[in-house]
């Protein structure tokens, strides 16, 4: 009988599927896998209960890879509800309870329900100190993911009450997961850096909100310090990190670190969009990046770099305007990044008018297509707006900067 086989191998070909980011074609293995599981499985075959309980969790992480969160939950309760079954049978089996719950705490987490995600995530923590002495240091990777969903449940819930004690208790469980993950990662490199990396990375976020300046620099340089030496499938979360770097060095008032953090990042999304196979996927990021760049160095006085950039930054925006949709906010910023530079410089200020008009047109048009965000372009419209009317101002045409604000005020 082929059955468990093949079960076991469509399995494992999602999974496959999964880990090199083809999150589409996991989910018909998965299914499928699924659907031959819940035929055969019983307590004593090739193909067991806990072998079926595995079959969905790779259902659950397929639909969640695609965003189909009540799929997914539903998957992982279906699996939970088994494992949990086996687990009062056979204590040995509790730590797939705890898999589970980090599964459906971390769609819990994608689907805003966060009281419920904290909870969760809660016990899966107290699943996994449960667990037997000798076998604790086994599932460290475990405890971890756990802490892990328990602090960005955490940290979610502050963002979203505005509540700093939230901030405060998600600090605990995040200083404990990269903790963990440090002495992992210094046992076994190859297999935790890339996870130590990420903990660092929401660690620091952590310790910025709470006003814990020099740790939080801290926590993001060594995580792009460690995030430089993995392979090139991580440079995407490298350039996330090193992103929220300079934004935190130049908050901080560490401006030449912040200019050369933003350097790498622009020349990191460069690279990005030169692989093969990466087309223009990372086209926005890399204007914005360019946009972040152009904006720091006319803070330091260096305007011929930052017009560079910036115009840079339009250029490629008004190529995104061209190939996609949803792209008048990406213009908005670069055109108003370019036309305060240029203010700033008083040379060419009807280039930057015309750029201005571009963008302009550009939320117009979308603001048509899109009524659900209506309000939003017609904000950014405006804005812009009052920025043509602050350059035609500095050119002396003071009619049409007065006949501009009237309409806006109008509005």
């Amino acid at each position: 009988m082929y059955g468990p086989g093949l079960a076991r191998s469509l399995c494992e070909l999602s999974w496959r599927c999964r880990e090199l980011d083809r999150e589409s074609d996991a989910l018909n293995p998965a299914s499928e896998a699924v659907h031959i599981g819940r035929r055969i499985a019983t307590g004593d075959s090739a193909f067991t209960l806990l072998d079926f309980a595995e079959a969905l969790t790779g259902l659950g992480c397929a639909h969640a890879g695609r965003d189909h969160l009540e799929e997914a939950l539903a998957a992982h309760n279906e699996a939970i509800k088994i494992r949990r079954e086996l687990a009062a049978a056979d204590s040995s089996k509790l730590v797939y309870v705890g898999a589970s719950l980090i599964n459906i705490s971390a769609v819990l987490i994608d689907m805003g329900r966060l009281e419920r995600a904290k909870d969760v995530s809660a016990e899966a923590v107290r699943t996994y100190r449960e667990l037997t002495p000798d076998s604790q240091d086994k599932w460290s990777i475990g405890l971890s993911r756990a802490l892990r969903n328990l602090s960005h449940s955490l940290r979610a819930l502050g963002a979203r009450d505005d509540e700093p004690t939230y901030y405060e208790q998600a600090l605990v469980p995040a200083l404990e997961a990269a903790r963990l993950l440090r002495r992992l990662a210094f046992a076994n490199p190859v297999a935790r850096e890339p996870e130590f990396a990420r903990s660092l990375f929401h660690l620091s976020i952590l310790q910025w909100v709470l006003d814990q300046r020099d740790q939080a620099l801290a926590s993001a340089a060594e995580a792009a310090e460690i995030q430089r030496r993995l392979p090139i499938s991580y440079e995407p979360s490298l350039a996330e990190t090193l992103s929220y770097l300079g934004s935190i060095q130049w908050e901080a008032g560490e401006t030449a670190q912040a200019i050369a953090t933003t350097e790498e990042l622009v020349a990191l999304y460069r690279q990005l969009n030169d692989d093969t196979g990466s087309g223009s996927r990372f086209l926005p990021a890399l204007m914005q990046a360019l946009v972040a760049l152009g904006e720091r160095q006319s803070e330091i006085g260096d305007m011929q770099l930052a017009l560079k950039n910036t115009k840079e930054a339009v250029a490629i925006a008004r190529k995104i305007t061209e190939s996609e949709q949803n792209s008048a906010i990406a213009f908005a910023s670069a055109a108003w990044a370019f036309a305060n530079i240029r203010a700033a410089t008083q040379i060419e200020l009807r280039e930057a008018i015309g750029i201005l008009d571009e963008a302009i047109q550009s939320c117009l048009v979308e603001q048509l297509a899109e009524s659900s965000k209506e309000k939003t372009y017609a904000e950014i419209a405006s804005s812009l707006l009052m920025k043509k009317a602050d350059i035609l101002e500095e050119l002396g045409d003071y009619g049409e900067a007065t006949e501009i604000r009237r309409q806006i005020g109008e509005q």
